[in-house]
């Protein structure tokens, strides 16, 4: 759909349809509200205006009701709910929207209404809905990663902190969209996602999660409660042909969820920093039928020709280096990384409820508690789970696992918002915020499942952690099969 849309002349978009035989406003009568237009006389001789009793000048002056911005009808619309449509403007060069009582033309430049031919004012509240993400892409010049690898040079670096920028604006905008089949999560966020692997050559993606910043892209977190999405979706299993899988999306996907989510942990202040380290030891791997795939991503040396390219697939039986791994199932992210107990820190008593991403007088479902060290020093911030607990009611003990770090820098680190104000990441009298010895580890929160091998580990939540914080903690190299 990514060349349809972005090769057709215009879109034609109808906004007050509930569903597609809805028809198009003003095709049949009685389908679109004409426009009131009222007729007041006007006398100069009026107490209110110029009070000019010589003068016998009376105007007459028409006065039309105006339509409704195109921003509050599309805020209004089932049509801005629902998940199919959510590329039909951002993949389409031109838009035609047709409303109850008008029509506008929408480029990437201007808004115009078709009847008057007047541009819609910049200033136009809630204009932001009609921003779209993909726009940042043309910052790349048509830049793409050298070689299909990821590499350490600087034009690699703001490559990847552009796409990952718009795609956790794509996340954001898509999740919280409706699907009368909830299975097409991933068939319906596909255009979109063309779009972004166009600049990360061989950047497949595992389940809405984009190989080349897999290790980024799993540290996403629920906005509201999430319920878990049963039906079978495309992912993993056809990127491996597996034939025995139930086609259900993984857990470590936020796809794997029916719900808004976003990457909040990310704030606009880390745009300011580098990209943290991956902390994921030698990639990820998927083990199933006799074949392996394997994710290099950012954790993987230039130097190691086995992993040039981005993601590649090979047999398992022939290759040594994953010769140990357990055929856990196509949906199993297979990887190592250093663990630490959550028992090695302190849980804060209450829970501090964020405000609304974009409403700072607005307080949201999404809440953190502190975590604490062994001293009961502020070390950090844990997203409250909002996922569901039926599958980890019986699961063993829970562990950080962490996934990449943030060095040291001459930025502060900041905690989310508040409506009362920011909340501290930590406690700044006993941790750096910047300079030497600061630093942040980004964190899953896992549970083992003590029913299988103790590697197995089922995706709760994430957390931020202070990077001193983490080290005292022992943090230990383990083998993680996440599902």
């Amino acid at each position: 759909m990514d060349r349809v849309y972005s090769r057709a002349f215009a879109t034609i978009i109808i906004i007050p349809g509930s569903d597609a035989a809805s028809g198009i406003p003003g095709i049949r009568p009685g389908t679109r509200t004409p426009l009131n237009t009222e007729t007041i006389s006007i006398s100069d001789r009026s107490a209110t205006l110029e009070l000019n009793p010589c003068s016998s000048h009376i105007e007459q002056v028409q006065i039309t009701a105006s339509p409704s911005p195109l921003t509050l009808a599309m805020d209004s619309s089932t049509w801005n709910t629902r998940g199919w449509t959510f590329q039909e403007r951002l993949l389409s060069a031109r838009c035609i929207y047709i409303t109850h009582n008008a029509i506008y033309f929408h480029c990437h430049r201007d808004i115009l209404l078709c009847e008057t031919g007047q541009a819609t004012s910049p200033a136009t509240p809630a204009l932001s809905l009609l921003n779209n993400p993909l726009h940042e892409l043309q910052r790349l010049d048509g830049r793409v990663l050298v070689n299909n690898r990821i590499g350490t040079a600087g034009n690699d670096e703001a490559l990847l902190r552009v796409v990952f920028g718009v795609y956790k604006g794509l996340v954001a905008g898509y999740s919280p969209r409706k699907l009368t089949f909830l299975g097409d999560v991933l068939n319906a966020f596909a255009g979109v996602f063309a779009v972004i692997t166009q600049h990360l050559p061989g950047a497949v993606a595992l389940c809405g999660l984009p190989g080349a910043f897999l290790d980024l892209a799993l540290l996403w977190t629920p906005v509201n409660p999430l319920q878990r999405r049963e039906e079978a979706v495309a992912g993993l299993r056809d990127l491996l042909a597996a034939t025995d899988s139930n086609g259900r999306c993984p857990g470590w996907s936020w796809a794997g969820f029916v719900g808004p989510v976003d990457y909040r942990m990310f704030g606009e202040d880390e745009d300011k920093r580098p990209l943290p380290v991956s902390l994921v030891v030698d990639g990820f791997k998927v083990v199933h039928g006799g074949k392996v795939l394997r994710v290099a991503g950012r954790g993987v040396r230039e130097d190691d020709e086995a992993n040039q390219s981005v993601m590649r697939i090979g047999d398992a039986a022939g290759s040594d280096s994953v010769s140990a791994l357990t055929d856990y199932g196509p949906n199993i992210l297979q990887f190592k990384a250093f663990v630490v107990p959550v028992t090695a820190f302190l849980r804060g008593a209450r829970s501090e409820y964020l405000c609304v991403l974009g409403q700072s007088h607005a307080t949201g479902q999404q809440a953190v508690y502190r975590l604490y060290d062994q001293d009961r020093r502020h070390c950090g911030l844990c997203y409250e789970p909002m996922v569901p607990l039926g599958d980890i009611a019986r699961a063993g003990q829970s562990s950080f696992i962490g996934i990449v770090r943030h060095g040291e820098t001459d930025i502060p680190f900041k905690g989310p918002n508040r409506v009362e104000g920011d909340i501290p990441l930590f406690d700044r009298s006993a941790y750096k915020a910047c300079g030497p010895g600061s630093g942040v580890v980004d964190a899953l929160l896992v549970v083992w499942d003590k029913d299988q091998r103790d590697c197995i580990a089922r995706r709760v939540s994430v957390a931020r952690i202070h990077v001193k914080a983490w080290e005292r903690a022992g943090p230990v190299s383990k083998n993680i099969a996440l599902c």
